[in-house]
């Protein structure tokens, strides 16, 4: 998840620095928490998912079909 916020922020053209100034407490831990996934090495989190079964048969099963419904509702 955080690498899809940090991917729509960047495409967005959206400075954190801005959201920081913004943002609620809660907003501003997961805007930290993202800054240190985003620094953190790629290959270790992505090892981390994708050689972990249960993520790839049942966790990426869910955010699909979340993302679905979210685009439904989107368009009604």
């Amino acid at each position: 998840m955080s690498l899809m916020l940090g991917h729509v922020l960047e495409k967005r053209g959206i400075d954190i620095a801005e959201i920081m100034n913004i943002a609620t407490p809660i907003s501003r831990m997961q805007l930290f928490i993202l800054a240190r996934f985003l620094n953190q090495e790629a290959s270790l989190y992505t090892d981390m998912q994708m050689y972990n079964d249960v993520y790839k048969k049942e966790i990426l099963i869910d955010i699909q079909q979340y993302f679905k419904s979210v685009g439904s509702m989107v368009q009604e």
